[in-house]
């Protein structure tokens, strides 16, 4: 529907614009030019005779008549014409010239007085004075702009030269350039002097004139295509207003039919039982008002308390289906409560095939903007039972479409989906979650997208989450994402997420995620090389994760020496670092050492004793002077509670080696310290500490007497405290 009233949207502009241009061309019709001075050339294009100058249009006639220009071509005109008159009225008759000879009639011959006296030359007998010669433009407005009187003038002078044709009184011209000076030199031949340079700035100011005229004449049209353009877009504008009024008008339809049908399907579960019409009055909550809802709502709640588990859902299923879409947050947080109530302690009792809209319905309220309703709708959709799911998954696309936080609560469900069955996690991928997912990491929000790493690590932990990852090519998008913050200026925010993406991935198949994407292991060196602040903390606790396993460790060894630098920065970062720092790399060189946590491991594994090789190099990374074994015995001492207990935790993991064991029976005071029960220690280095005495008593690095000490220290446990008896004597006065 949509895209035909785009496509009649589209026609109706056409033509809108097609009747402008027609009703534009209507306008600009040429008319005639009735003027004296107008004048249309070959080319059918309107000249001014004057001026011989072209006019772009009989609508800019009137502009060019009112402009400069025009007006001193007027004066001009007049003035040539009055000095035209004077000059035929003068004493000096003028001939006309002829093409013949023979229209000049003879002269008569003076008798000489000398006798050598000679005929004069016929050059001689007759001078022709030779008028200004005008151009046509001149003499057509001459014509123009004469008077009456102006005629009759010119009538007598055309008789008085006819007149004069016989006989011509001349008298020789002077050449031009007689007189040096050019003013006199004008004055005696009787023409008017002009200037060069008035002459050149008259030309100037007349091309500057011209010039004007243009622009003006320019100006005008394009204000009139302006306007035509203006009215075209206005146009535009109500079509466009209008189609927004149709598809508001297609939307209230639309929503008045799903208004109808909602009445009508209340209206048929009103009528299903009779035996539920006690309960209809406190369920219209819609005529009432927010206290009485309230208020409802406690005494339904008291109410349902006195039901069994299941029981209001199975009794009242309409009316659970109206609390669950109902307006007040209230109600909704009522219907939802009693769906949890079951799905928690039993959820058989809901069967599928029964109660499937109910399921349904609790799924859409995930985007609920109510956070407790939201966070039990992602618990509840998280533990339906598998054959719900098609439905469910179905039902619930429309919240992708909703905000980011919406967004993130189902995706919290897909997760939680996903990690139950191999089934389930490729329905999820069917219907597009997970890919849709996968392209949000592409948005522009930074806490949105540390979200969806965090729920994609956890996807990617599972064998067929990673599985997948690996064949459709999101674990090298993600690797190509990281390797583009390298300079990006939001660098600092999102490597972290990235880094722990990936060591959640590492931790679990290191071989695979170290081997085939360096971009980690490059990162977190780089990150420790630098001392990045926002980077050191993530890269110390992801480096820890990774070898916290036997597997790990030994893909951390086959690093090589670029690990080993790595270790050796620790330990100068360790000397010169705040405290948090501090106990991150305490904490980084007990999962590195310590081989406890893998439950996997064990003496009998075939890399036990490279494993222990490994450890005892890396722990003397750890501090070159002092020796690592007495730089811990001094971080054990420390009177900060958090140091003290990272330092006691790495004691634990380096005594879980034989190597271990006899570096602290080298140190000495060390045993002492650790049996030393009246330091003022928390519980949890009591614990520690009980724990490495615990190893040590069973360790062939010490003798009889210490070992016997130890085992009288294990005895008594972590928190012995001997008893002192005192005496209290009572003296004579």
């Amino acid at each position: 529907m949509s895209f035909h009233m785009h496509i009649e949207k589209k026609k109706a502009q056409d033509q809108m614009r097609r009747l402008m241009a027609e009703r534009k061309n209507k306008d600009k019709k040429p008319v005639q030019i009735n003027n004296p001075l107008a004048k249309y050339n070959s080319s059918g294009q309107l000249t001014c005779v004057l001026c011989s100058s072209v006019v772009r249009s009989e609508n800019v006639w009137q502009v060019h008549i009112n402009s400069k220009q025009h007006r001193t071509n007027v004066e001009q005109a007049k003035k040539l014409k009055e000095l035209t008159n004077n000059f035929t009225d003068g004493k000096v008759k003028i001939k006309r010239p002829s093409d013949s000879a023979g229209d000049v009639p003879p002269e008569k011959k003076l008798k000489g007085i000398l006798k050598n006296s000679q005929e004069p030359s016929k050059s001689e007998q007759s001078v022709k004075i030779v008028s200004p010669v005008n151009n046509t433009s001149e003499d057509e407005s001459m014509k123009v702009l004469q008077d009456p009187e102006d005629d009759s003038v010119q009538e007598n002078s055309q008789n008085s030269k006819e007149e004069d044709k016989a006989q011509v009184v001349a008298e020789p011209p002077i050449p031009e350039g007689f007189f040096d000076d050019p003013i006199l030199d004008a004055k005696v031949r009787n023409i008017e002097y002009k200037d060069p340079v008035e002459e050149e700035w008259e030309r100037f100011q007349k091309e500057i004139k011209e010039e004007a005229t243009t622009s003006a004449e320019i100006i005008a049209g394009e204000q009139e295509e302006a306007t035509a353009e203006r009215q075209i877009d206005e146009i535009d504008e109500q079509i466009r207003n209008w189609s927004r009024v149709l598809d508001l008008e297609l939307k209230k339809e639309e929503t008045k039919k799903k208004t109808q049908e909602v009445y009508r399907m209340r209206q048929e579960q009103n009528r299903d039982s009779e035996d539920e019409d006690d309960i209809d009055e406190y369920l219209d909550w819609r005529s009432k008002k927010s206290g009485q809802t309230n208020l409802a709502c406690e005494v339904l709640k008291i109410c349902f308390e006195k039901f069994n588990t299941g029981e209001v859902i199975k009794n009242y299923t309409s009316h659970i289906m109206f609390l669950l879409r109902h307006n007040n947050s209230c109600v909704r947080k009522l219907g939802i409560h009693e769906v949890y109530k079951t799905v928690k302690d039993d959820i058989s009792l809901l069967p599928v095939s029964e109660y499937i809209d109910v399921f349904v319905a609790v799924a859409q309220l995930v985007c609920d903007d109510d956070i407790g309703i939201a966070n039990k709708a992602v618990l509840i959709t998280s533990k339906l039972p598998q054959e719900a799911y098609p439905k469910v998954l179905e039902e619930m696309k429309f919240a992708l479409q909703c905000n980011k936080s919406t967004r993130c609560n189902v995706y919290e469900v897909i997760i939680n989906i996903s990690a139950i069955s191999f089934d389930l996690f490729q329905l999820c991928v069917n219907e597009g979650y997970i890919d849709h997912m996968v392209s949000e990491l592409e948005s522009d929000d930074v806490l949105f997208q540390m979200n969806i790493l965090e729920l994609l690590a956890q996807l990617a932990v599972t064998p067929h989450g990673i599985n997948y990852f690996v064949r459709s090519g999101v674990l090298q998008k993600i690797t190509d994402l990281l390797a583009s913050l390298q300079d990006s200026p939001l660098r600092g925010l999102l490597t972290p997420g990235y880094m722990k993406f990936f060591g959640r991935i590492a931790h679990n198949y290191p071989k695979e995620i170290l081997d085939k994407y360096p971009v980690l292991t490059d990162s977190l060196f780089v990150a420790i090389e630098t001392t990045d602040a926002a980077l050191l903390p993530v890269a110390l606790e992801t480096l820890g994760f990774i070898g916290s396993t036997a597997e790990g460790k030994l893909c951390l060894a086959a690093l090589g020496g670029k690990y080993i630098q790595t270790l050796e920065k620790l330990g100068q970062i360790e000397k010169n670092c705040s405290t948090e720092i501090k106990v991150r790399v305490l904490q980084a060189f007990t999962n590195l050492v310590g081989v406890d946590k893998d439950s996997k491991f064990s003496n009998k594994n075939p890399d036990f004793q490279r494993i222990n090789l490994m450890t005892r190099e890396w722990f003397r990374c750890f501090s070159k002077a002092p020796g690592p074994m007495e730089k811990l015995f001094s971080l054990c001492k420390s009177p900060f509670p958090e140091i003290k207990t990272a330092a006691t935790d790495l004691l634990d993991a380096v005594c879980q080696h034989t190597w271990g064991q006899e570096l602290v029976a080298h140190v000495a005071g060390f045993v002492e310290y650790l049996m030393d029960r009246t330091a003022e220690d928390s519980k949890e280095v009591k614990e520690a500490k009980y724990n490495i005495i615990k190893r040590l008593s069973t360790s062939p690095a010490f003798d009889a007497n210490i070992i016997e000490r130890l085992q009288t220290y294990v005895e008594q446990g972590p928190f012995f405290s001997e008893t002192q008896l005192q005496v209290a004597l009572e003296e004579d006065n």
